[in-house]
Order: C-alpha cells, then sequence, then structure tokens
C-alpha cells in the first residue's frame, strides 16, 4: 500500500468516525471500524449497520464467567455489560450462548478486542467489545444476522 492510499484511508476513517460522534457519540462500533480499518489488512471489510437500542438485547452466557447483558450487537461483533467485572480478558476467545430473544440463540467464539471502564460523567457503561469469529457456512451467523437485520426493519 503506497502512503497516499495509507492517507486516503485514514481520512475515510477519520470521517466516518467523526460522523459517528456527532450523531451520538463514539462508540464501540466506530472506534473498531477506526482500529480495523483497511490499513495493513488485504481482506475487504464487510459493511454492517450498526444496531439500534432496545430495552434489552438479550444476554451473552459465557461459561464459567456469567451471564452478562447485551448493550449493543452487529452482524460482527458485540458491546457486553460487565459492570466493571474484570473477568473477561482482552484478546482471550471464549464461547458466547446468546439468548436474543425467546426463540431465537446462537452459540458464537468471540474475541475480546476492547475493554471500558464506566465512567458515570461520560455515561459510558462498563463493558467489553467482542468480535465474531464464524467459521465457514456457520448456522449461527445467518442467525445473528436475521436478527440484526429484523430490528433494522422494526426501526425504519
Amino acid at each position: 500500500m503506497d502512503p497516499g492510499e495509507i492517507l486516503n484511508a485514514l481520512v475515510a476513517a477519520l470521517a466516518a468516525a467523526l460522523i459517528l460522534a456527532v450523531a451520538g457519540g463514539l462508540r464501540f462500533h466506530a472506534r473498531r471500524r477506526l482500529a480495523a480499518s483497511s490499513i495493513g489488512s488485504s481482506a475487504p471489510r464487510r459493511q454492517v449497520s450498526r444496531r439500534r437500542r432496545r430495552r434489552s438485547l438479550g444476554k451473552a452466557h459465557v461459561g464459567h464467567d456469567g451471564d452478562f447483558e447485551l448493550e449493543d450487537i452487529s452482524a460482527t461483533g458485540a458491546f457486553i455489560r460487565t459492570d466493571g467485572e474484570r473477568r473477561l480478558k482482552i484478546g482471550k476467545r471464549y464461547t458466547l450462548d446468546l439468548v436474543l430473544s425467546e426463540v431465537e440463540r446462537a452459540s458464537v467464539r468471540a474475541r475480546v478486542v476492547r475493554k471500558q471502564a464506566p465512567h458515570w460523567k461520560k455515561n459510558l457503561i462498563g463493558g467489553v467489545g467482542v468480535l465474531f469469529e464464524f467459521q465457514d457456512n456457520d448456522p449461527n451467523q445467518k442467525i445473528i444476522d436475521d436478527y440484526v437485520a429484523e430490528d433494522e426493519k422494526s426501526t425504519l
């Protein structure tokens, strides 16, 4: 990648982050997009839309680490409320059993990519951001894609 392409990728990533920040605050997905921009990666990036908030997005059961609330979810990852608990470690992979509704469930491998400490002045929720790691033709990917797409339809 030549310096001009790198500069263009940075400008595009910063512009996207600024738009998201103005629209509702720089959150997990914007930061992840910036950190995982196409710089240094030859793999094509999948464009996903951001998950809108509902009262409850479901629960994530993480083995012996317990049950956590889903704060945000997209086709590629989620933000899980941990309320300051430090049990989920950055870089570690977990199997998440997601309970999305009474009938929708998915089991996915995910890697913790960031932690966020709670901060009352900034209205930040404590939790971890995870990146889903699907295998080829994983039926759980379709479950999550459909769940996110259905919510987007209901909020339009």
